[in-house]
């Protein structure tokens, strides 16, 4: 069993593995696709002033908000169990349009043909050590925002995305686009993990 691509020869421990046995419940690899969609559609409610339709149902958000929170709780949970932990200076300290993050985009761009050759176009927020080693996006991840930070990002996703008010217009601020690329990457590493934890995409 691998172990996020840190120590091939390391298992995870059981309460790991059950934490990722019950995020298959919900979420199995080949679903990045789909939850990335109604990602998108539920930023557009949450920063436009129109309430998430999407589908016609509503009651998505609500499962969308149960699902991150699981994947935001088992990626804390990885990283405190493999003793890979946040750098706390760097917590919140890059915006997006700092020169520390274009340099960092800038980075991304040069492995874009690397990443899109090794996995079909389908990881795109990761950078290539990332998609090796996924632990390191968790870290990246918990980097940004605490995890009492990203509890009330989502119940905000959750409050404006049923309302029909933005929630740039009502904060004055818009971070949202920036939330929403970190918890795509977030899904993109569980669906690395998932894949090793299936056997069928070893990291390392």
């Amino acid at each position: 069993m691998e172990n996020l691509g840190i120590n091939p020869s390391q298992s995870y421990n059981a309460e790991v593995t059950q934490a990722l046995q019950e995020i298959l419940v919900f979420f199995q690899p080949g679903d990045l696709e789909y939850l990335r969609v109604d990602l998108w559609h539920w930023l557009k409610a949450v920063t436009g002033d129109k309430p998430f339709l999407f589908r016609g149902e509503p009651s998505t958000v609500i499962s969308l908000w149960k699902q991150l929170t699981k994947m935001i709780d088992t990626g804390r949970l990885i990283l405190d169990t493999t003793g890979i932990h946040e750098d706390e200076k760097q917590r919140n300290s890059f915006s997006p349009f700092s020169e520390e993050q274009i340099a960092k985009d800038f980075q991304y761009m040069r492995e874009i043909k690397q990443l899109t050759a090794k996995y079909n176009g389908t990881i795109r927020r990761l950078s290539l050590s990332e998609s090796e080693q996924p632990v390191l996006a968790l870290k990246r991840f918990f980097e940004a925002y605490s995890q009492d930070d990203w509890t009330q990002i989502l119940e905000d996703w959750v409050e404006y995305g049923l309302s029909k008010m933005s929630i740039c217009e009502a904060t004055g601020e818009c971070n949202e686009v920036h939330q929403y690329e970190l918890l795509e990457a977030l899904a993109e590493a569980f669906s690395l993990i998932l894949k090793a934890e299936q056997g069928g995409c070893p990291l390392g």
